[in-house]
């Protein structure tokens, strides 16, 4: 332990002093100083979206009747703040307000210094404010604030409010010559980012070789470095041009770069004091991901070449990290479903967890199912999250982070099961592609948009199972009588226990799809005449009996009665249910109506968003399925695979009834990812045209990804 971290010391010490590091930050602050002589001219439609990093003690929105004008109220003070502006050169501040009201006084003050003081009737009107070299203060800012003070007057449809003036835009341009001071704090927050960005392509890139031994000296042909500098000074170049847009154009310009970086509303610039310090978070733990992951990833396989497989998923997982919990973690990124389960959590932390555990309002059906029946719902995901409360920052961000966690750390799970259980079809190469496939899979990242974390965990929870599963039963497949491994078994056994009987806790709706696979693999396993595979059915048997007791036991037990006499009857029948007494407000249990099989089909692949998952994840399980005879972990290993897969058929059908198809068909990107690795692989090692294949396959499955992650970011952010 003492080597390797001192080892992860040397190379982070070296990565930090290498000359290229410090070039590279001197041309971002070159760039940067470059960047703000650039004339400005800044436009702000207030009562727009794009308005709301830049305004405060405001009022929401308005429109204007018969003009169709947005507009907001001020308060009594309103600022409006452009930050990053740069100071000493001179500028203009125009301002298009309306009092509202005859004889209003109206002040106007400009980085702490008063421009205007005047009395104004009601009328829209534009007031042109000069700041030149007779205005000290206000020029000398780095900051642009505009400060309107009026009086309060009570609003006439809302006597609690006080309104001031109404505001409908805000101009800001540069009038004169000079030089133009930087802003500090920006270029202080560009340097980081640029140091971010190079350490964490650094440490991806750095020598194998020189790793194993890192030094001080400079001998060592370290090309990684070189790229990460490369990548680094793009990353600078981007966010140069990036504010010498913002300060040679608008608003609108801006913003509309922002859409593709997912930002929308807030300029990068002005943006960047409320960005950074959860960028900067992100990126220091996707960096310690990439650290722990890569000796974990070591032990899995010690073929050839494994060492730089091992540095390349730590890569992925941590860039797959860095995708998922940056953007969810910035300011007015909304998850959908997340308040919902922090009220729950923070009901929990205060102590009240009856209202978790017990049937109540937790456990009450989706409102647009039009029943008021109750169903079980897990708290479990609560009980495991609650610990995060002790972390020094918000509870959101913790939990946000441990999900993402969660998600991620099943490439690791792909990339174990490739390597150990089908070496044959390409081991932990095509454990690379997987772990490719699942951190590209838009299913995922639909999981994340709209909060479904307790099913996340519950996933989580069920691989592990199966892994543990897996390695119980190659085991008691593979192991003679009279060999000395119970021991081990037993311990097998023991895991796979607590595993399948969390999971079984973890979600209603998951624990039947768990059930279902164990069941049918029982089935095959007890139909086989051999005593392993029989033995092995029992175990199964077993276990999943005496999960299914403890869960009955630790919380399903309390609905048995409730799902006999109250909600089976309410989903089969809705109509007798209403006679019976049940609050009923729909015919029918179910929020879609198919017209269909092939309405059914079309709309479960646009959920997908992606049919490329699909199609190589069931070509590479085909190819599985059919090497299964060649041994008996492929065999155990296919046939697992294939009864998860038939959750997805199932589901299907179930869905004409009551719809639960979106939360299942995420529940097969884990399978399809591992069929996909194994055929992607298939394909990239036979070179030429098909590797070409693999590889714009690959390449369009993650531009999918990022595509819907950014328009669901985009859209959650309203």
């Amino acid at each position: 332990m003492i080597q390797w971290l001192k080892r992860e010391a040397l190379v982070l010490v070296r990565l930090l002093t290498h000359p290229l590091l410090w070039i590279l930050l001197s041309l971002t602050l070159a760039g940067a100083i470059v960047a703000y002589q650039i004339h400005y001219s800044f436009n702000l439609d207030v009562g727009t979206p794009i308005d709301q990093a830049f305004v405060r003690n405001f009022h929401d929105t308005r429109v204007e009747d018969g003009t169709g004008r947005t507009f907001r109220w001020s308060d009594a003070y309103g600022y409006i703040d452009l930050s990053g502006t740069g100071g000493g050169v001179p500028f203009d501040v125009t301002l298009t307000i309306n009092t509202g009201r005859p004889e209003v006084p109206v002040s106007v003050i400009v980085n702490g210094e008063t421009l205007l003081q005047s009395t104004f009737s009601e009328g829209w009107r534009t007031l042109t404010l000069p700041v030149d070299a007779s205005h000290t203060q206000a020029l000398a800012s780095r900051d642009l604030v505009v400060e309107i003070r009026t009086p309060g007057y009570p609003a006439p449809d809302d006597r609690t409010q006080i309104q001031g003036v109404m505001l409908d835009s805000v101009q800001a341009v540069s009038s004169g010559s000079g030089f133009a001071t930087p802003s500090i704090t920006q270029l202080l927050y560009m340097g980081l980012g640029v140091l971010l960005v190079y350490l964490l392509l650094g440490r991806m890139l750095y020598p194998i070789a020189a790793y194993e031994r890192p030094s001080f000296g400079w001998g060592v042909k370290a090309r990684g470095l070189y790229v990460a500098f490369a990548g680094a000074l793009v990353a600078a170049a981007a966010l140069v041009m990036l504010l010498a847009w913002y300060h040679s154009g608008n608003l609108a310009a801006a913003v509309a770069l922002d859409d593709l970086l997912a930002w929308y509303r807030v300029p990068s610039t002005s943006a960047v004091g409320q960005v950074a310090l959860p960028v900067a978070g992100t990126f220091a733990l996707s960096y310690i991901l990439l650290v722990l992951v890569e000796p974990l990833a070591r032990r899995v396989s010690k073929a050839p070449g494994a060492q730089r497989g091992a540095r390349v998923l730590a890569s992925m997982i941590a860039a797959a990290f860095l995708v998922r919990f940056g953007a969810a973690n910035l300011p007015q990124i909304n998850i959908i479903d997340l308040p919902w389960h922090m009220k729950w959590l923070r009901e929990l932390l205060i102590g009240n967890w009856q209202a978790l555990y017990f049937p109540g309002q937790l456990s009450q059906v989706p409102r647009e199912w039009g029943l008021a029946v109750l169903i079980p719902k897990s708290p479990l995901f609560y009980f495991v999250t609650a610990p995060l409360a002790i972390l020094p920052w918000s509870l959101e961000t913790s939990v946000k982070a441990f999900t993402c966690l969660l998600d991620v750390s099943l490439m690791g799970f792909c990339y174990w099961l490739l390597a150990r259980y089908a070496p044959a079809l390409g081991g932990w190469r095509a454990g690379l592609w997987a772990a490719f496939a699942y951190a590209c899979n838009p299913l995922s990242y639909r999981a994340l948009a709209y909060g479904i974390l307790p099913t996340i965990l519950a996933q989580w929870l069920t691989v592990a199972s199966f892994t543990v599963l897996l390695a119980l039963g190659s085991r008691m497949l593979i192991a003679q009588p009279d060999t000395q491994e119970r021991p081990r078994v037993r311990g097998l056994l023991f895991g796979l226990f607590i595993l399948l009987a969390a999971s079984l806790v973890a979600f209603p709706t998951i624990a039947v799809f768990n059930t279902f696979v164990l069941g049918l693999l029982a089935l095959f396993w007890l139909w086989r005449k051999r005593p392993q595979p029989k033995r092995l059915g029992w175990t199964v048997v077993g276990v999943t009996a005496a999960a299914w007791a403890l869960a009955m036991v630790s919380y399903y037990g309390q609905y048995v009665v409730i799902l006999i006499n109250t909600t089976l009857p309410a989903l089969l029948n809705p109509q007798a249910a209403a006679a019976e007494g049940v609050d009923t407000t729909a015919q029918a249990a179910s929020t879609v109506h198919w017209s269909g099989p092939l309405d059914l089909v079309g709309w479960t692949a646009g959920y997908m968003t992606s049919l490329i998952p699909l199609l190589t994840g069931l070509a590479g399980l085909a190819l599985l399925w059919w090497a299964g005879s060649k041994g008996p972990r492929m065999a155990l290993f296919s046939a697992l695979m294939g009864a998860w897969m038939l959750i997805l058929p199932v589901f299907m059908i179930a869905n004409y009834k009551v719809d639960m198809i979106g939360k299942h068909i995420f529940y097969t990107v884990f399978p399809l990812s591992l069929g996909a690795g194994i055929f992607l692989w298939g394909l990239a090692r036979r070179g030429g045209a098909v590797r070409w294949f693999a590889y714009l396959s690959a390449g369009a499955l993650a531009w999918t990804a990022l595509a819907f992650w950014v328009q669901r970011l985009v859209q959650a952010s309203f």
